[in-house]
């Protein structure tokens, strides 16, 4: 008996993209804040490690959390903290925090 049904190749496509997972988590209220995260690095059903931070300290008053793709996480993580020191020597103080939030925002959305 011969399947005579002729089946489509299948076709493989290399991404760039490691989604390596991860959770992260903010509460805020009148006069705090509490961020947390996951230590876990993995990629599909692999535990890379289970000791790696997602947390930067950017300032004094100001850490962010970034899941997703580490190495995009890692890079941005520096850009901004080379941003704010270039601030810094500027300004001879730090940013606020909402300095800091528009910064981000033009980081990733601005033209």
């Amino acid at each position: 008996h011969h399947n005579s049904k002729m089946q489509a190749p299948m076709e493989h496509r290399w991404s760039p993209y490691a989604d390596n997972g991860g959770t992260c988590l903010g509460v805020a209220g009148n006069d705090f804040c509490v961020l947390a995260a996951d230590t876990r690095l993995s990629t599909g059903y692999s535990i890379l490690t289970r000791d790696c931070s997602k947390v930067t300290q950017l300032t004094d008053k100001c850490v962010i959390a970034s899941c997703g793709m580490k190495s995009d996480a890692i890079t941005l993580h520096k850009h901004m903290k080379a941003r704010i020191v270039m601030y810094e020597h500027k300004h001879r103080r730090q940013p606020s925090v909402c300095a800091i939030a528009q910064m981000l925002s033009t980081m990733l959305y601005g033209k």
